[in-house]
């Protein structure tokens, strides 16, 4: 593992400036720790994974997934949040140019489609977040 690491650390410094890249190399680096159980580390190469590609849904819910290990709700929250925000790009979308009102509807539909599981996965109670106590429901 650890030579695997310290390629995939020489990649994300060879293409520093290719932010897909960068994701890809440091979410591959946040799963390999998570399986190691080094959840610290893997949770801090996940949101370096994330300052590169922020609406990438698996890397938001990879996050969400470690930080329900660790039992960081706050944390959970967090991504479970973020994961919201592509879904709301969606809908302000404007239709490019060449499209026709059908054309864009069915893309937009696609979309949202091929990502239905993790919108499901962060807006559900697959996290497993507490129920909130008396004194949390009386705070709100």
């Amino acid at each position: 593992m650890t030579r695997r690491r310290s390629r995939v650390r020489g990649l994300v410094q060879k293409f520093s400036a290719n932010p897909a890249a960068v994701a890809y190399g440091n979410w591959q680096l946040a799963q390999s720790y998570q399986t190691d159980g080094n959840l610290e580390k893997a949770l801090s190469f996940g949101d370096k994974a994330l300052a590169s590609a922020p609406t990438n849904l698996d890397i938001l819910v990879s996050q969400a997934n470690i930080a329900s290990q660790m039992k960081s709700n706050a944390k959970v929250m967090d991504y479970a949040t973020r994961g919201g925000r592509p879904t709301l790009q969606q809908v302000r979308l404007r239709r490019p140019a060449g499209l026709t009102d059908e054309q864009f509807a069915s893309r937009v539909a696609e979309a949202r489609e091929s990502n239905k599981s993790s919108y499901e996965f962060l807006g559900n109670d697959r996290l497993q977040l507490p129920s909130p106590t008396r004194k949390m429901r009386r705070r709100v």
